[in-house]
């Protein structure tokens, strides 16, 4: 048996798992993993575990040792997940760590560039030629944890908070300057200034987030995606369809990971169009850079009586937003965005339309599509009132 086949296997084997907390226990494991990588006449001046997250998501251990009288360090980067042990060899400039990634300690196939502060580290990873670039943190930093809502009368915008900021996402009702140039008032409401009006938006819903994450040395399928505390029958759905998505990503044939190291690299969000404690609406999407096509799917919750809700369950099956909701749908948001559409013509044939919905009501968007966005439409209740099953969802949100 080789010696890189040894060193592998033994590490395999000592490893207690990433994502653990560092005890005494683990620290002198982490040493051992990297006494193993030294050379005959090396020994070790110090080593260090950092628990991190890679893209704000995937949860991973770097395990660093400086090699004594000599700027050389070694690594393992151990990441949740991921059955390859990846090991690391650079060198160390005050705090500085360059670093080269190798998979079995004999094929490169990336790089980080990290730095070390009062014990947390961060930086970024690389993939061989540096087309690619993700960031890596200390755990504790810039981990989003909930999106908030807030609402004037039918406006609402909706902000995405973590331990130390909170950032505005995808609003029509205020842009980023106007939500720099914002006023808190009681911790829960805020003036905004529009126009020559002061307008007082009120926090009235909350969604949990939690991070999601399936890889391998060629895919990433990670994101923030929502959660109800409680509420199996919310949280299920939501991972089936996660599932399904990485079922289809997944089902790839292999490709070489030397030359395609995490390139197909695909982001999950959740868009909020409306949260109350009746309704989570909205459209869960993946962002997809290659060459498959992922759908995006809308989300309308009744919270009271834990069901999703399909356009079938608010028009009648016999009329044209019943039986052809697709087609009435690619109307409408060609009418409102054609000009957009025109330019890439291709792309209206493969994308779906869905329905969620806000306080105006019925809202038909697109999938999200690398080539221009979420498009959407606000329905005019005229347009759908006589379609309108008699005892449809949440009528009186819709009938306006």
């Amino acid at each position: 048996m080789n010696r890189t086949l040894k060193i592998f296997l033994l590490l395999y084997t000592l490893w207690y798992g990433p994502g653990t907390i560092c005890s005494p226990v683990l620290a002198q494991s982490g040493e051992l993993q990297l006494n193993l990588l030294l050379d005959s006449d090396q020994i070790l001046d110090w080593s260090r575990e950092y628990e991190v997250v890679i893209a704000d998501q995937i949860p991973a251990t770097i395990t660093l040792g400086k090699v004594q009288e000599d700027n050389t360090v070694i690594g393992i980067l151990a990441i949740q997940g991921l059955e390859n042990r990846l090991i690391l060899h650079g060198i160390e400039n005050h705090s500085n760590f360059t670093l080269h990634e190798w998979v079995d300690n004999n094929i490169r196939s990336g790089s980080l560039e990290l730095s070390e502060n009062q014990g947390d580290l961060s930086g970024y990873w690389y993939n061989h030629d540096k087309t690619l670039r993700l960031t890596i943190h200390s755990k504790k930093l810039h981990m989003p944890r909930e999106i908030r809502q807030y609402q004037h009368e039918e406006l609402v915008f909706h902000t995405l908070v973590s331990q130390e900021s909170e950032h505005l996402i995808s609003s029509h009702v205020i842009n980023q300057e106007t939500w720099r140039r914002r006023q808190v008032k009681n911790g829960k409401c805020l003036k905004i200034q529009q126009g020559r009006n002061e307008i007082e938006f009120c926090r009235t819903g909350t969604l949990a987030l939690y991070p999601y994450h399936r890889i391998d040395l060629v895919r990433l399928l990670h994101g923030l995606v929502p959660q109800i505390p409680h509420d199996e029958i919310f949280n299920s759905q939501i991972s089936r369809w996660l599932d399904q998505w990485a079922e289809e990503v997944f089902q790839a044939s292999e490709m070489d990971f030397e030359d395609h190291r995490w390139s197909h690299n695909q982001s999950i969000w959740f868009t909020p169009d409306y949260i109350s404690e009746d309704l989570i609406s909205g459209l869960l999407s993946v962002q997809f850079l290659g060459q498959q096509w992922m759908h995006s799917q809308a989300i309308v919750y009744d919270r009271q009586k834990n069901q999703f809700y399909s356009p079938a369950d608010f028009f009648r099956s016999h009329t044209p937003w019943g039986d052809q909701f697709q087609e009435l749908a690619r109307q409408q948001i060609y009418k409102a965005h054609g000009a957009t559409i025109d330019i890439f013509p291709e792309a209206l044939e493969r994308i779906r339309f869905h329905m969620t919905l806000n306080p105006q009501g019925i809202l038909i968007s697109s999938d999200f599509t690398p080539y221009f966005g979420r498009l959407q439409v606000q329905l005019d209740y005229q347009d759908y009132r006589e379609d309108l099953q008699r005892f449809a969802p949440f009528r009186k949100l819709i009938h306006q």
